[in-house]
């Protein structure tokens, strides 16, 4: 079909409505006759995703279609178009280039949108968290969901669709420009997504109350007023309201530069104070901007690029989670689960500590590690951790085949939650929907999964370590081996503490899979793992002979 999409995306509450009613103005979109919701599309498009790509029985269902994929993507697209139309739009006699549908996609389901509907545009719809919550907390469609569940559900969408700042396909729309400029921001979205100039769209804002429960026409200053105050909502909400609200959702409002009531001077480097009980960071230690730095426009764009770079391994709260910066020790260490990480975060965390202090619990919990996260830091203190000279970069690695057969043995033979997320695929079902992880799973399943997965859906434990640890997007100063893991330790003990370890101990999460390769390994199982962390074995230098497995006992 030659007519392709252009899907309007966003969380509920940011003003899409609007956006999709105002784009089906444009001459080069078939104008339906009703605008809405399309959740068949999102859906649609998940099982296509898992039935073609990630299923464990991929080729026995590629197999059984009668179709070529060349006549199945045509059949799809119309499908979909003539479900959101009610009636087939794909003949050459009606008018437009493009469809529209509101709908929501995660990266890999617009991968695989493209794949089938050709070349899908994305207009994304970005608001300030307060407004969303709080549009959605008064309406009837989210009744059902706690003020918490309302600030989550802002900050997922966003990381979901991280991907639409950087994908040349997708455009993205400030609302709050938008109600303010809509002309210009229409000529910038059809510029960055090669649609032709037309006036309609944003004559259409300017004309139309900018909220999907009304439409009542008016004038562009009637329709500005509307948000005037639309942040003064804050002062309406309850203490607690406030702070689960700072504690859930203000790192993205930070990032992405929304206004913050809360703050006197929003989005400056003195207002980037801790939000939870744990600590408190006194503003006056960074009041004085000029003393620590602001960063140039060079800087700033070299910072946006290697979060950009990051982006495409791993969400921004997995970064935040695996990425350990030290301004005690002028350090940045990215975790590698199943590389000893347990053993070296002790480490690290105990060299933070004051004197007197004891390690967490547990090691793992982020919230309280004496380790800053990462999105706390200013942009200065973040660009330091990238580029700085003073800052030494390091992480650890390990033999592809022994660490996922670690993931294995450690996660799914002992049916740990990580092990919903292989049965999921096996079963059809989404993670959230396994329950029950009684179910075997052998290892040659578990590899068929694993090697079906897109980099972003795989869980850390079994991420090709290029991604984990975003090999060139970060600048290593050091990369140390799991299996020369005291030595290695000690040439960044020795570097950041001037000590050495006579021993490091071994981590209650052992599993001994360096001494077990022969067991659970076959040949066809050996090719499939090469094939899928080639660049693994290439960057880090390992053999792709499995019978050089070194056997090893920290793990």
């Amino acid at each position: 079909m030659s007519k392709t999409p252009v899907f309007i995306s966003g969380i509920g509450r940011s003003g899409t409505s609007a956006v999709i009613k105002s784009i089906a103005e444009h001459h080069e979109v078939v104008k339906p006759d009703r605008v809405g919701e399309a959740p068949f599309i999102g859906h649609f498009v998940k099982f296509l995703h898992d039935y073609e790509d990630v299923s464990s029985a991929r080729e026995y269902n590629l197999k059984n279609y009668q179709l070529c994929e060349k006549q199945r993507a045509e059949e799809f697209s119309r499908l979909l178009a003539m479900l959101q139309y009610g009636t087939d739009i794909s003949q050459d006699h009606v008018g437009g280039n493009h469809w529209v549908a509101k709908v929501s996609l995660p990266e890999h389901h617009f991968r695989k949108a493209q794949a089938v509907l050709g070349d899908v545009k994305i207009i994304y719809v970005m608001r300030n968290g307060i407004e969303v919550v709080n549009s959605a907390k008064s309406f009837h469609g989210f009744a059902d969901l706690s003020f918490e569940q309302l600030c989550t559900r802002w900050v997922e969408n966003i990381e979901q669709c991280r991907y639409v700042h950087t994908d040349p396909n997708c455009a993205v729309v400030r609302h709050d420009k938008l109600v303010s400029d809509p002309h210009a921001v229409y000529e910038a979205i059809f510029e960055k997504l090669g649609m032709a100039s037309d006036s309609g769209p944003a004559d259409f804002i300017s004309t139309n109350l900018f909220n999907s429960s009304f439409d009542k026409t008016s004038e562009l200053e009637s329709t500005v007023s509307v948000f005037n105050e639309r942040l003064k909502c804050w002062d309406d909400w309850t203490d607690e309201e406030q702070q689960i609200f700072k504690t859930i959702c203000d790192e993205k409002m930070v990032e992405y530069k929304f206004e913050r009531p809360y703050c006197d001077s929003p989005n400056k480097l003195s207002d980037l104070v801790v939000n939870d009980d744990a600590q408190v960071m006194n503003v006056s230690t960074v009041s004085n901007i000029d003393s620590i730095g602001e960063l140039n426009k060079e800087q700033e764009v070299a910072l946006s690029e290697v979060k950009n770079s990051i982006a495409n391994s791993m969400r921004d709260s997995q970064f935040n989670y695996y990425a350990n910066p030290s301004d005690k020790y002028d350090y940045l260490f990215i975790e590698n689960p199943k590389v000893a990480s347990t053993t070296l975060l002790r480490k690290l965390q105990s060299a933070e500590l004051d004197p007197g202090g004891t390690l967490p619990e547990d090691i793992h919990n982020r919230d309280s590690s004496p380790i800053s996260r990462f999105l706390k830091l200013s942009d200065r203190e973040q660009w330091d951790m990238f580029f700085s000279e003073n800052i030494f970069r390091f992480t650890f690695v390990r033999n592809p085949y022994s660490r996922l057969l670690s993931a294995y043995l450690s996660k799914i033979d002992k049916s740990l939650r990580a092990k919903a997320e292989i049965l999921a695929v096996i079963q059809g079902k989404d993670a959230s929907e396994v329950t029950d992880l009684s179910p075997t799973v052998s290892f040659e399943e578990f590899v068929d999964v694993v090697c079906g997965q897109n980099t972003l859906e795989m869980n850390a434990h079994w991420k090709p370590q290029v991604d984990q640890v975003l090999f060139g997007s970060i600048n290593y100063d050091f990369i140390g081996c799991f299996e020369n893991l005291l030595s290695d330790y000690n040439c960044v003990s020795e570097k950041l503490f001037g000590v050495r370890e006579p021993e490091l101990g071994q981590s209650k999460n052992w599993t001994g899979s360096s001494s077990k390769i022969s067991t659970y390994y076959n040949s066809i199982l050996q090719k499939k793992v090469l094939d899928c962390f080639e660049t693994d074995f290439e960057k880090f230098g390992y053999s792709e002979d499995i019978n050089d497995v070194l056997s090893v006992r920290s793990e």
